[in-house]
């Protein structure tokens, strides 16, 4: 392949890489975009050139990140943003995005990128963007952590007139998927109404950093009381209602040996208000949204995390970084980061009621300092051997390597299939509002 040379990192050559995300750091919206972001450090400290396309979700994006070349010039609607209907919102944002299909084979042309890695299309296009990549020789590596395709359950009608015009969704088989885990795997499957063969599991990571920067907290953790943190989203989906309910529960119980600390954006002021209300301040305390690096470190004050996020979830990044602090994960049991922790070996597997959440906290409280310093090893041994981000990185490389179909094509071919697909749209359009 024109231009490749051996990058020594396992058998990968070095490429061109153009990598799609809806969003991209620095501004964010969750893991997704953070994870995004590891993945294109990673691939840049490989020898690998990296080319970034995105919307300018958060205008103030523009030129922040110089050692990642971002061109920030594609639609984004997702519903929070997009100022549409809900139906054209839906139809633009997973099906078919003209202008974004038209930046896309913009940036094809002037890039010619070897490889192009998806993130989440969600609000983009998602399957008019896949179906480009096919149809100019440029099948994607498409990186799932949230299932993309989930609206195609919930829009029969719309995605009878797609497959009216378009046929079927046989083009999406020519991708490799890389998902998070089997939970997600099964629920992109279920939304797309087929199998996907071509897929690999890769965990949702930590990074221990240079150096050991981010080495586990070794010293005695605060055995006078026990330590809980709640590092999400502060809203109901991720379990912070749940979380205020357990904390009653506890106190209910008797016990008020212990302190919950919740990190994190979202429904600040309606916590604040419930934990005023219930008068639950002295054990559970607000600590502020700090960035991503001193969250890692601070993780190794805290005995035990809790994640009584929803049943869905497709991995959770905080459950591999907290056990990798020896912090005890206690999460919603069947979640994607489940699959690599064991009930009551190292983490707690909770069903998502505040009162499984009340009685995992009662069995830490009740558990002996050394039992629960046992648990906690266990728990930093499993993220130690399964968890690291440079096994991921690994994994990743070899994903990409295997791609090995080159662009079927001269360079028009781009332009080519542009053209044939914006005929699709508007035959697509034109049945849309029949």
């Amino acid at each position: 392949m024109r231009g490749e040379t051996t990058a020594g990192n396992g058998g990968l050559l070095s490429v061109r890489i153009l990598l799609i995300s809806n969003v991209f750091p620095p501004g964010f919206l969750g893991g997704y975009e953070l994870g995004a972001l590891d993945v294109a450090r990673g691939l840049q400290r490989a020898g690998h050139e990296v080319r970034v396309l995105t919307s300018d979700y958060f205008p103030d994006d523009d030129n922040q990140m110089p050692e990642l070349p971002a061109e920030r010039v594609l639609q984004c609607t997702e519903p929070s943003r997009a100022l549409i209907p809900v139906s054209l919102n839906l139809q633009r944002g997973l099906y078919m995005n003209s202008h974004n299909v038209r930046m896309l084979a913009q940036s094809v042309l002037r890039f010619s990128p070897d490889r192009v890695v998806c993130f989440n299309l969600l609000g983009l296009g998602v399957l008019g963007i896949i179906r480009y990549l096919v149809s100019a020789g440029l099948p994607p590596v498409i990186y799932l952590m949230d299932d993309i395709f989930k609206d195609l359950r919930n829009a029969a009608e719309l995605r009878r007139r797609f497959l009216h015009v378009f046929g079927n969704l046989d083009f999406v088989k020519a991708a490799d998927f890389v998902m998070m885990s089997a939970n997600l795997a099964e629920q992109v499957e279920t939304s797309l109404g087929m199998p996907v063969a071509r897929k690999v599991i890769i965990p949702g990571w930590f990074n221990a950093g240079p150096a050991g920067e981010n080495r586990p907290w070794t010293g005695n953790k605060a055995n006078h009381i026990v330590r809980f943190v709640y590092a999400s989203r502060v809203a109901p989906h991720k379990g912070i209602d749940l979380t205020v309910d357990a904390v009653r529960g506890v106190l209910e119980r008797g016990r008020s040996d212990f302190v919950v600390d919740v990190f994190g954006a979202g429904d600040v002021t309606e916590l604040l208000q419930a934990v005023t209300a219930y008068g639950i301040g002295d054990h559970l305390r607000y600590q502020g949204c700090p960035a991503k690096e001193e969250l890692l470190l601070r993780y190794r004050e805290y005995d035990a995390m809790l994640f009584p996020t929803r049943e869905q979830e497709p991995f959770g990044f905080v459950v591999s970084e907290a056990a990798w602090a020896r912090c005890i994960p206690v999460m919603t049991a069947g979640i994607g980061a489940g699959e690599w922790f064991l009930d009551n070996w190292d983490s707690l597997k909770i069903s998502r009621t505040a009162s499984d959440l009340t009685a995992a906290m009662l069995k830490l409280l009740a558990m002996p300092p050394a039992e629960r310093d046992l648990m906690q090893r266990r728990a930093q041994r499993t993220a130690s051997h399964h968890l690291q981000f440079d096994r991921a990185m690994g994994t990743i490389q070899e994903v990409i390597a295997q791609q090995s179909r080159e662009r079927t094509g001269p360079s028009n071919t781009a332009r080519t299939a542009e053209l044939a697909i914006e005929v699709l749209d508007d035959m697509w359009g034109r049945i849309s509002r029949v």
